[in-house]
């Protein structure tokens, strides 16, 4: 009961709006917060990743997405801290179960009314049927 409490208290303010928002958004989002740890993912997350929003906080987000792919994208994002602190990709992500997704994703830096930074919000759009439309147009 406390917790539906905090829950209706948030729909009054402007995180409880984005929270509304973000759950109803057509496409996976994740928050992290400037050490890396997630503190916020939707329902589309779940469905994209096959992986759980109690799966995902902290650093458990990590494990949707391969070394290589991690490595990648960190390589992406520091080379975009220099211009817009935003970044768009398209990778494979490995879910739990042993199938895979193609995503295209996008991150941009959160920021606090006063400029400083409150994280990176990072939005992916499943893409795996276009995808796979194309690579068999290309058979």
């Amino acid at each position: 009961m406390a917790f539906d409490a905090v829950e209706l208290q948030l729909e009054h303010t402007a995180e409880g709006r984005f929270r509304h928002l973000a759950r109803s958004a057509p496409f996976a989002i994740l928050v992290v917060d400037e050490e890396s740890q997630c503190t916020f993912a939707n329902e589309r997350w779940t469905a994209v990743t096959g992986r759980s929003v109690a799966q995902s906080v902290g650093d458990g987000w990590r494990d949707a997405f391969s070394p290589d792919v991690l490595e990648d994208l960190g390589r992406r994002w520091a080379a975009a801290a220099g211009n817009s602190l935003c970044m768009e990709a398209e990778f494979e992500l490995g879910r739990p179960d042993g199938t895979r997704a193609w995503v295209h994703g996008s991150a941009t830096r959160v920021q606090r009314p006063d400029g400083s930074p409150d994280g990176v919000l990072i939005a992916l759009i499943d893409v795996t049927d276009r995808r796979e439309a194309v690579d068999e147009l290309r058979r």
